[in-house]
């Protein structure tokens, strides 16, 4: 039986639906998604909850009835072994005979970059301020084949790291390409390996609209992947990140993996 309304452990309110939605994902999660192969551990299940909705520890504890410290334990114990699992559907590299842009055949892929919010450190505040999101962050690039698959992750980048100058200085996308190339935004202007699009006061002829037309189309994959990321509010934009750094990094890699299983098994 569920309260109307109780108070966490913060003595913050948490109303009856909110208690619901948390149970209700509980239950979607440990019957559809721990469905893997290799059986994980049933300790995943508190991690799953914590992916998708984020909630607090304490709202954790009251739903399964244990303590703060058994919930930190279990997620902080659940996170590598779903890290070692997922990690595998993240391949690495793109094959010779993959899907190419109308554009040129020697252009593979699509590079991207996103922001993950966290609270304001207190040391090397400006390290991890993004002018661009007006948040303190960490940054991920994403190598996204024409394919529609996560290639390779990049993640635990300064939030103040413009996107080309991480690009420059990411040598595992470059490595994967090799002679080939990755459509980008305006952004990766100057990138050797990414052939940016062009901002709109750079569209002077038809060539050029013909050209951003393309561009734009097939870049359009990023917001498939970017929405599913969106989906899990430990990533998302409008959730602030208040644990430690290591445990971001883990959640990047965990739902990227994820969401390359879920595009093997369609």
């Amino acid at each position: 039986v569920l309260k109307d309304r109780f108070f966490d452990g913060r003595a913050i309110s948490v109303t009856r639906a909110e208690h619901m939605c948390i149970f209700l994902n509980y239950r979607y999660y440990n019957r559809a998604i721990l469905q893997c192969e290799n059986r994980l551990c049933d300790n995943s299940r508190y991690v799953f909850i914590w992916l998708v909705q984020y909630p607090r520890y304490s709202l954790l504890s009251q739903l399964f009835g244990t303590s703060n410290a058994v919930i930190t334990r279990l997620i902080h114990a659940g996170l590598p072994n779903l890290v070692g699992y997922f990690i595998r559907f993240i391949p690495n590299n793109i094959g010779s005979n993959a899907s190419c842009s109308h554009l040129s055949n020697r252009i593979v892929a699509v590079v991207d970059s996103t922001i993950h919010p966290t609270s304001k450190p207190r040391n090397e505040q400006s390290r991890k301020f993004n002018g661009h999101y007006k948040a303190h962050g960490m940054m991920t690039h994403l190598l996204i084949s024409l394919d529609g698959s996560i290639t390779a992750v990049m993640t635990n980048i300064d939030g103040s790291m413009s996107d080309a100058t991480a690009a420059h200085y990411n040598t595992c996308f470059k490595e994967i390409l090799g002679n080939r190339f990755a459509l980008g935004d305006p952004g990766y202007n100057g990138v050797p390996y990414v052939i940016s699009g062009l901002r709109v006061n750079q569209i002077n002829s038809s060539a050029h609209s013909k050209f951003d037309m393309v561009t734009r189309s097939e870049q359009v994959i990023v917001e498939h992947v970017n929405c599913f990321i969106k989906k899990c509010a430990v990533l998302s934009k409008q959730c602030k990140f208040i644990h430690m750094p290591e445990l971001l990094v883990a959640c990047v890699f965990i739902i990227c993996g994820w969401y390359n299983k879920r595009s093997f098994e369609k």
